[in-house]
Parts: structure tokens; sequence; C-alpha cells
């Protein structure tokens, strides 16, 4: 389980704030990692050991921002003399705000969220530099759905199996409405 999220990614998610307007969140956003695409803003970027931190944001209705997501996925940390196939699953942390009114979705169950959610992440970018942060974001969304009863989620979406293998399984998933009513989640895997 990471710890603490830190970084150029976290700082942005955190200053991000539901319902600024698109310029606001411009102005935040590190025009060398994040890009402009079809849902709003999304980029990701890997340090030198190997951590990698993705945010999207989405913009709902008249332009605002819509949702703030944000995917970190690490490497574990090996013992030098453990073989591979002992070696531990990356460690993997999903949190997510969302403003349901904003992007229409008022009244849907969580599930129907979170599948909605990830439609528009599927949907192909219209710039392509912005599908990476978009796939580890969906595939950590994936995995929270996994964590409903009876649901297997990872087989309807085969383009994310590369994906999905750097996103652990059968982690501690959170949904609710904050005090806001913002819709949140969370997945630590």
């Amino acid at each position: 389980m990471l710890v603490s999220l830190t970084g150029c990614a976290t700082m942005t998610y955190d200053r991000i704030r539901l319902g600024a307007s698109q310029s606001e969140c411009r102005q935040l956003l590190d025009q060398d990692i994040f890009h402009s695409c079809n849902i709003g803003f999304s980029g990701s970027r890997q340090d030198a050991a190997g951590r990698t931190d993705a945010v999207v944001v989405l913009l709902g209705r008249d332009g605002v921002v819509g949702g703030k997501l944000q995917a970190t996925v690490a490497p574990p940390r090996m013992p030098l003399v453990a073989p591979s196939a002992l070696a531990p699953a990356p460690t993997f942390q999903l949190r997510g705000e969302l403003d349901l009114v904003a992007l229409s979705l008022a009244g849907a169950g969580p599930l129907d969220v979170l599948r909605a959610v990830l439609v528009e992440l599927m949907d192909r970018p219209t710039n392509l530099s912005a599908e990476p942060a978009r796939e580890l974001v969906a595939a950590g969304i994936v995995r929270l759905m996994e964590r409903w009863p009876n649901l297997t989620a990872a087989a309807q979406f085969a383009d994310l199996a590369d994906t999905l293998e750097r996103v652990p399984s059968g982690g501690v998933a959170r949904l609710g409405i904050t005090a806001q009513n913002t819709f949140f989640l969370e997945y630590d895997g």
C-alpha cells in the first residue's frame, strides 16, 4: 500500500477543484505533462524509480471541472535475492472525486457512475499522448469494480489487459458521498 502520494501529479490533483472553469484548471496544469483531450485533460509521469503518477480531469457541462482522478503505481521493493516468480506485486492507489450533477450523472447508482466514467476514459482520445494516464485510471476503476460481489469487470475491457497487469486485484475499495455531495472513490491495491 502506498503510504502517501508525492510529486507533481499529487500537488496538481490536490489543487484542482470541482466546479473550476476549464481555463482555471488549465493554469494549474504543467503543459509538459498534461494534454487536452476529448474528455478534459490528462497526463502522467514516471520517475527514475519506476513510479508512475497519472491524473485525469473530466470536464462536465459548461466546461467546468466535473471530476478528477489520480492513479499511482509503484514497483515493489524487491530483495536482491528474490526470484521473479516470488516478487511482490506493485503497489497501486486510485482516488477520485466526481460532481455527479456537472457530469450529468445525478441519480445514477455507484456502479452506473463507474461504468459511465469508464466509457468516457475508454473512448479513444483525440490526443494520443493523453492515453497512458487514461488507461491507468481506467484500470484502477476496473479493479475497484471487481471488489463488488459477483462482478468480473476485467473481461469486458480487453483493451486494458496490459495495463491491468500493473494494477493488483483484490485491494480495498471505498465509495461514498462527501458532506459537499461529491462522489468519491478510492482503491488501494
